[in-house]
């Protein structure tokens, strides 16, 4: 998606939720709105309701203005998985992109943060049996897999809706009506801005860094560094810890293996 155009479309979310903002506020209230001739006694209550929501758009805006720079190669926002492309997952090179408490603290040093988590898979998708034989699973078990990744998928919502709804400074209803690959794609630029983002994780996860002083960005990767062992944990409890190491360092099932920000070529 080219940046002015997810920079408008987000632009019109937030004014179309702006105006229903306004008439909750109303609603709530049981204030009248103002006649034509502006002559309503509760006139003053709804012009503080929507003083509230403009405060909050242009808040937005200003957020939005200052991160229209184009994406730079491999900062690009995550983009969920179809049916089509979840049959080719990225290639396995052996790394689980899954750092060490050591390795965290090298990575510290050089102001990068190595990751690995499952992908968004479609709310349809389902493992094939040779996938599953792939791992030692049969087909009984695709509905577990599936599962689980359905649930890494809704985990990972949860913390970038909250990460972007501050980062935004609206409520998380707002980022709600964004959606997931949006918000994602502004906090990815938010970062590219400003990559010294990177080493504040890498600097939390090496034990250098208080979690609870991050910002929402960093927040946003933190979480992101968490979420195979999080899959990894509940995976484990559908189908086993063998199975489930299986999958997370196989090259059938879909793991997103991130690297931020890359190496120079």
């Amino acid at each position: 998606m080219a940046q002015s155009h997810l920079v408008a479309g987000v632009l019109g979310v937030l004014l179309t939720v702006a105006s229903y903002e306004i008439h909750r506020a109303w609603t709530r209230t049981g204030a009248a709105k103002p006649s034509a001739s502006g002559q309503s006694n509760t006139c003053a209550v709804s012009e503080d309701a929507y003083q509230r929501v403009a405060d909050s758009l242009a808040r937005c805006q200003e957020r939005l203005a200052a991160h229209e720079s184009p994406f730079s190669p491999g900062m690009g926002p995550s983009t969920e998985i179809t049916a089509a492309t979840a049959a080719a997952p990225p290639p396995y090179a052996g790394d689980r992109f899954d750092p060490s408490p050591d390795e965290w603290k090298t990575l510290a040093d050089e102001g990068r943060v190595k990751l690995s988590r499952p992908c968004a898979m479609t709310d349809d998708w389902m493992p094939a049996p040779e996938e599953l034989h792939s791992v030692g699973l049969g087909p009984s078990d695709a509905t577990a897999v599936a599962d689980a990744y359905k649930a890494a998928a809704a985990r990972a919502w949860e913390a970038t809706r909250t990460q972007c709804a501050e980062w935004l400074g609206v409520e998380t209803t707002v980022a709600e009506r964004i959606g997931a690959s949006t918000c994602e794609s502004l906090l990815d630029m938010a970062a590219q801005k400003d990559m010294s983002v990177f080493r504040r994780v890498a600097e939390t996860r090496a034990g250098r860094r208080k979690e609870g002083t991050l910002p929402p960005v960093e927040r946003y990767y933190l979480a992101k560094t968490k979420e195979l062992e999080d899959f990894e944990s509940d995976l484990a409890k559908r189908v086993g810890a063998d199975a489930t190491r299986k999958i997370t360092e196989s090259s059938t099932f879909c793991m997103y293996r991130e690297l931020w920000p890359e190496l120079p070529q």
